[in-house]
């Protein structure tokens, strides 16, 4: 008998029948439909049991939104950044500064009042 995710309610059969679906639609290239890549089929099932999570939550109400396998189902957090994003994501942003920092000088260089009607404004 094949063994069902208790968490998603998914058999691998079920699994492997995604994979090679989702294989078939984004990663078309690979000359054997019925050979696995191991690896892939890995991260995959990873990423379908952390979307089928999320979802069972949201129908729960404890998120607003749904997930979905999307064409970049076979890579890692950390492959997807390397691949996609590069340094981007890891790049270090300066602190904010507000709008008032940014403009802020020496108060003697600007008027307390200013009358937009005398300034023509």
């Amino acid at each position: 008998m094949a063994s069902v995710d208790a968490v998603t309610g998914r058999s691998e059969e079920e699994v492997r029948l995604l994979y090679l679906e989702w294989r078939a639609k984004h990663r078309p290239i690979v000359q054997d439909a019925l050979d696995l890549d191991a690896d892939r089929f890995e991260v995959f099932k990873d990423n379908l049991r952390r979307v089928d999570e999320h979802n069972a939550a949201a129908d729960r109400g404890e998120h607003s939104f749904r997930l979905a396998i999307n064409q970049f189902a076979d890579l890692t957090n950390e492959e997807f950044r390397a691949r996609y994003l590069g340094n981007f994501s890891r790049r270090k942003r300066p602190a904010t500064q507000s709008v008032q920092d940014q403009h802020r000088g020496d108060d003697s260089t600007y008027a307390e009042v200013v009358s937009f009607k005398e300034a023509g404004g």
